[in-house]
């Protein structure tokens, strides 16, 4: 079960705290964190989610809300995400998800090892001998 820290900043491309909405008309702004990003997920549940899918939900936004480092088992980082995609524009799903379900670094395959160049050519095939073409034999006399 991975620990997230839900304190954390989301941030745009440029490195820089994307803002959450104000909570009121004409209130401030804040810096949106990864609790706030999957609360407010959480909370706008699917209209054709059930109740209890909407229960576990709110627990789980209740779960995020009261740590900072909650543990979530594989299902509960799903439930997140799917949450999350159907919420927010693609530089907050992008962070938010990245910091739940960290890409698994791509391997790299193994490089052939070339053959060491050698410093002196090959040497040079020596001219196939050719035998020598019989001697003609003399005529005969003519009768």
């Amino acid at each position: 079960m991975p620990t997230i820290d839900v304190t954390q900043k989301v941030l745009d491309l440029e490195g820089a705290p994307i803002k959450d909405p104000p909570k009121e008309p004409g209130g401030p702004k804040t810096e949106m964190t990864i609790r706030s990003a999957c609360i407010q997920a959480l909370m706008n549940a699917d209209a054709k989610a059930t109740g209890d899918e909407k229960f576990k939900a709110f627990m789980l936004a209740q779960r995020i809300h009261e740590e900072d480092n909650p543990h979530f088992d594989v299902k509960e980082i799903t439930t997140i995400k799917n949450a999350v995609g159907k919420l927010f524009v693609p530089v907050v799903i992008g962070y938010v998800w990245n910091i739940l379900d960290p890409p698994k670094p791509k391997e790299v395959p193994p490089q052939k090892e070339e053959a060491p160049a050698t410093a002196e050519p090959a040497p040079a095939a020596a001219p196939a001998q050719v035998a020598p073409a019989p001697a003609p034999t003399p005529a005969e006399p003519a009768e």
